[in-house]
């Protein structure tokens, strides 16, 4: 989890509260398993193309307002190479693939909507790792 660039007591906060979590729905008699699907580059690059193509596209005068973050996302959009966009593309397939296979075997999938506790509306949230 520490790759995701959010700091230590925000990781354990997140998973303090989804233990709770998982706790209560076991305790109410639902059979809880761990699982994770192997997700790649293909989603992060999947992601980075619509920010070059639309906000990036806006005119200079505009984007200079850009908060750091949507800059950053734009600069990711743009700096891809077509290669890695062929093999987004093509990765689509597999990790539809992939996930029809790891939800076979569940009849629920609950999940986290976002992977953050609420933060401050004052700063950039997550805060980068020190």
């Amino acid at each position: 989890m520490a790759a995701s660039g959010v700091t230590g007591p925000d990781i354990c906060a997140r998973e303090t509260h989804l233990r709770m979590a998982l706790s209560a729905v076991a305790r109410a008699g639902a059979v809880v398993e761990e699982a994770f699907p192997e997700l790649d580059q293909t989603y992060r690059t999947l992601r980075a193309m619509p920010w070059a193509s639309d906000r990036g596209c806006s005119p200079d005068a505009v984007q200079r307002h850009f908060k750091a973050t949507l800059a950053q996302n734009i600069r990711q959009g743009r700096e891809l190479t077509i290669d890695a966009v062929v093999d987004a593309q093509l990765g689509k397939s597999a990790i539809s693939d992939r996930m029809v296979g790891f939800l076979s075997q569940f009849d629920v999938l609950a999940c986290p909507a976002v992977g953050l506790m609420p933060g401050p509306v004052e700063g950039e949230y997550p805060r980068p790792a020190a």
